[in-house]
């Protein structure tokens, strides 16, 4: 197979770039994961991965108008909660959130109408749960980079002119082999790159009803005790699901 540019990892920031480069390119993306999205991950709405986009976050916003993507306000009304020594008190006037805002159907939403636009190019192609084992660079091809990745066992060899790796550098380096190898300073560079949040873990628990709104409360709460270090209303438009999400160290 050959193609203009072979894009790995079909998260939010590869398939947006695959989208990008889509009309006048051809791209596949090979993924490793059964589905697209990465770490953004919606159930039934909620979102198990990222929730927010924020006012400064131009590219986002842009990609939310061009794709039709309904959005709503994080709830910021009501008083917010810090769990200390001392006991559980009650912060007036909620000091912890700030205006951002959500998917209404999901963060995951987003990763899939991306999806969709860019199934629609010719010539361009998704690869599910498929590994890449190689990055090489050679002047035997007529393309100068061949990409081998397996698929329920069996290789398959693309060629492309240009390989993206919208993957966490960390990740990469770890489970791909580059000929030539990569420079020392930048394979160090990438092994020592974080993931945000990467030791972080998400809990998301759904009710009935937004019970703490009835009572004046945020949903918002901070704690130096729980395995919850802080707490944040989830709930979808007009409280619909009700639920609230926390994060937890790892």
């Amino acid at each position: 197979m050959e193609c203009d540019v072979i894009v790995v990892g079909a998260g939010v920031s590869g398939v947006a770039t695959a989208h990008r480069l889509a009309p006048d390119m051809r791209v596949v993306i090979i993924e490793a994961g059964t589905r697209v999205g990465g770490r953004l991950r919606s159930i039934d709405g909620l979102d198990l991965g990222a929730s927010w986009f924020w006012p400064g976050e131009h590219r986002a916003a842009t990609l939310v108008d061009e794709l039709n993507i309904s959005t709503h306000p994080q709830y910021l009304d009501g008083d917010a909660l810090y769990d200390g020594p001392d006991g559980v008190t009650r912060l007036e006037g909620n000091p912890i959130d700030v205006a951002s805002s959500r998917f209404s159907s999901g963060a995951g939403n987003l990763t899939e109408a991306l999806r969709q636009r860019f199934s629609e190019r010719n010539g361009s192609d998704l690869l599910l749960d498929s590994h890449v084992q190689t990055v090489e660079s050679t002047e035997v091809q007529d393309r100068p980079l061949v990409v081998t990745a397996t698929n329920a066992g069996v290789t398959h060899t693309i060629s492309a002119d240009h390989v993206v790796l919208a993957l966490p550098p960390a990740l990469a380096t770890s489970n791909i082999e580059f000929h030539p190898a990569l420079p020392d300073g930048i394979a160090l560079l990438a092994m020592r790159t974080p993931v945000w949040m990467g030791t972080t873990t998400k809990v998301v628990a759904r009710y009935e009803t937004t019970f703490w709104r009835d009572i004046g409360l945020s949903g918002s709460a901070v704690s130096h005790l729980g395995p919850l270090r802080e707490i944040h209303d989830l709930s979808g438009p007009e409280g619909r699901p009700a639920a609230l999400f926390g994060f937890a160290p790892s």
